[in-house]
């Protein structure tokens, strides 16, 4: 009888390995603190979509493509973001071309891979601001390895991640940009090295981020802040301040920090275990331009499962549990140490007084209108 073709024999070792990944969903610590296994499928399937459609758009060469949605959400991601990612040859040249629409921003990282893989980190980064661009802005950039007229490659990079930022959430056309190799294509690694790919991302993907999180979680105590810090191999222009919830039914959050100096800085909130956000199109994040400012200078938001009719609710969508996350980026000065108090429901009114802006009935439908209608746009949903 003959051999099976490597192509089959790689697709029988993928499945292999994704039969394992479901088998350990049903062992203690997989997924940290989060015994939900409706949610543990859910990831194991769309991270499976996820890994796959992006070690097959490597493989093709098909430029950039989304690894990091509202479908395949992975290693917290950002609310204000949409993340774009391309293989890249350190020796290859590229360009990246379009408009920016109503994108304000654009962090560009050249990488050696995502954080969860064996080999990881940052290599350079760019801003759309650093480039003078800003929205509804051509873009025309060359990569390269000597940099000549345009980026450098460093060497080790093999990914070039780009995170579009919106701050105002409007129903406008988002960025549209090209990535291309211009000096030819690069070599495959064929069916066989696709399915490799998909599988070493998808494994290191759910163990890391679940690890991840009960590491975070160890740092500090819950519903308490721990001090403002740069992720180790990550991006340099990020600080981020991690709070993790506990509360009861009629318990809330009290969180209070002055106000970032900072081009950008958000509130978001995440689920435990997988590192996934919350439902967006929700109030699960608040960003500068979103969240009201006393005239002190300082920002008091909620955390509960009810709306308490405040301007700057944080949904914990019923959980009791979950992570909160200050992202600072682009500070003039130092990351604030934000504060948390748990207070019961009936107390809000009493230990907020007139501090905290109200939102009422109409006006929270309203947000969530405006935020669905942002998302359709971006994510063409």
């Amino acid at each position: 009888m003959n051999e099976a073709p490597a192509e089959l024999m790689a697709w029988r070792e993928f499945c292999q390995t994704l039969s394992a990944m479901g088998e350990r969903l049903l062992e203690p610590g997989l997924p940290a603190d989060n015994p939900d296994i409706t949610e543990a499928v859910r990831h194991l399937a769309t991270q499976t979509a996820c890994w796959l459609a992006g070690a097959f758009a490597a493989e093709q060469d098909l430029g950039m493509y989304r690894l990091n949605d509202l479908l395949t959400p992975w290693g917290g991601p950002n609310a204000d973001n949409i993340y774009h990612y391309a293989r890249v040859d350190d020796q290859g040249t590229y360009r990246l071309h379009g408009n920016l629409h109503s994108c304000e921003e654009f962090l560009l990282a050249l990488r050696i891979d995502n954080l969860h893989a064996k080999h990881n980190g940052t290599l350079g980064e760019a801003t759309a601001t650093e480039l003078g661009l800003g929205p509804d802005h051509d873009v025309d950039l060359s990569f390269s390895p000597s940099g000549e007229g345009g980026i450098a490659i460093p060497p080790g990079t093999r990914m070039i991640a780009i995170r579009e930022y919106y701050y105002d959430w409007r129903p406008l056309e988002p960025a549209t940009l090209m990535f291309e190799r211009l000096d030819g294509p690069a070599p495959g690694g064929g069916v066989v090295g696709a399915l490799d790919e998909a599988a070493e991302q998808l494994t290191r993907s759910l163990t890391y981020w679940s690890e991840y999180m009960q590491t975070a979680r160890g740092r500090g105590a819950d519903n308490t802040f721990i001090a403002p810090r740069r992720e180790p191999r990550g991006l340099q222009t990020m600080h981020y301040s991690f709070c993790f919830w506990s509360l009861q039914p009629d318990e809330a959050l009290v969180v209070r920090l002055a106000e970032p100096v900072a081009r950008y800085w958000s509130l978001q909130l995440y689920q435990l275990g997988w590192f996934e956000s919350l439902d967006i199109a929700k109030p699960t994040s608040l960003n500068q331009r979103q969240a009201v400012t006393a005239s002190d200078g300082m920002v008091t938001a909620v955390l509960s499962a009810t709306d308490p009719g405040l301007a700057n609710w944080l949904d914990t969508d019923g959980r009791e549990a979950g992570l909160l996350t200050f992202r600072g980026a682009w500070l003039s000065a130092p990351a604030p140490q934000a504060s948390a108090e748990v207070v019961r429901l009936d107390q809000l009114e009493a230990v907020l007084g007139d501090a905290a802006p109200r939102l009422d009935e109409a006006g929270r439908a309203a947000q969530i209108d405006t935020r669905r209608e942002h998302l359709r746009w971006r994510f063409r949903t």
